[in-house]
């Protein structure tokens, strides 16, 4: 496929597309396809907050890399521009980065890095880049940059910024309507080991399949949240102790059961995790410190494994007290 014809295939799945981030994400590979790229990069940027989606043909490009800020580039009126500085460092020979400005403070990157000595670039195929980022960024705006921002990119669950804004509000659902609630703090055992030993790309896809193994795990009015890196969080409302367990061993067994990498050399990965439950008196902070607590047990404990504790005694009585209408003075 060529880049004039991929402007045109992009512009027509963005009309019906219902999943944008996973468009994006697919076409990331698309144009590294199209161009012959070594690696492709869309940065979207909002409000100070990034999120990007990548592909990476052999794995080598840090997570770290971004050749601009989104917002600050399209914000000063740069032009697309061909990077050679520095590039050698992240593995590439150079890169062409193509800014948008979707609005005053929001903007676009599209980063296309190339790694053949003397590559040239023609300025027809720095114009198809723009066209190809002008659709991209009509696509950002065409589905709500709003919804974007509460959704972490690489894992297609719930970020930090959506916990914040909604736990508090599920904590005072605690507190007015008397339903309990849950949390499990989770992370994957050993993850720097298989980055390191296998790579960023091996990372990447465990990642995306623990994730896709705690949405499956979970029930649709509960949601799984990246808080970054390899650490997670699900909020389970409506659900008590019993509940949480068996939430829990599903999750175990499912990802016990996942295998990356190929047949010759699996790659496995277990969870460690604790559970904490909410009364009357709960702070976000004070909640996800308790789940983090049980979760450190389980490392201790010798991981793989989620911890899910019984509720305290001093813990119901206050539910009791938080139900009756009582003003409770209960200290935990």
């Amino acid at each position: 496929m060529e880049l004039g014809e991929l402007v045109g295939r992009l512009g027509s799945a963005i009309l019906g597309v219902d999943d944008f981030q996973a468009l994006l994400q697919e076409a990331t590979e698309l144009i590294a396809t199209a161009a012959g790229a070594e690696f492709v990069s869309i940065q979207l940027e909002q409000s100070g907050s990034r999120y990007e989606y990548r592909w990476d043909r052999h794995g080598l490009v840090p997570a770290s890399f971004a050749p601009r800020p989104a917002a600050r580039t399209t914000a000063a009126g740069h032009r697309s521009e061909v990077l050679t500085v520095g590039m050698s460092e992240v593995g590439l020979r150079c890169a062409v980065m193509v800014p948008v400005a979707l609005s005053k403070d929001d903007g676009l990157v599209l980063c296309v890095g190339f790694g053949e000595p003397g590559r040239i670039l023609p300025m027809g195929d720095i114009r198809a880049f723009e066209a190809v980022a002008g659709v991209l960024a009509l696509g950002a705006s065409r589905h709500s940059f709003q919804q974007l921002a509460v959704m972490d990119p690489w894992t297609r669950l719930y970020n930090r910024r959506w916990l914040d804004m909604t736990l508090p509000a599920e904590l005072e659902r605690v507190r007015r309507y008397r339903q309990p609630l849950a949390v499990i703090a989770l992370d994957i055992d050993h993850f720097k080991v298989v980055n390191d030993t296998h790579g960023h790309s091996t990372g990447d896809k465990v990642l995306s399949g623990v994730a896709r193994a705690l949405q499956e795990s979970i029930r649709s009015c509960d949601a799984a949240v990246r808080l970054g890196g390899d650490e997670f969080l699900l909020v389970l409302p409506e659900t008590a102790a019993a509940g949480v367990t068996r939430i829990a061993r599903r999750i175990e067994d499912r990802v016990r059961q996942l295998s990356f990498g190929d047949a010759r050399s699996p790659v496995r990965v277990t969870l460690s995790g604790g559970a904490a439950y909410a009364d009357g008196l709960s702070t976000p902070e004070a909640l996800i410190d308790e789940a983090d607590r049980a979760l450190y047990a389980a490392k201790a404990d010798g991981r793989d494994r989620i911890i899910v504790p019984e509720p305290s005694p001093a813990r119901e009585d206050l539910l009791r007290v938080v139900r009756s209408g009582a003003r409770a003075s209960t200290t935990l």
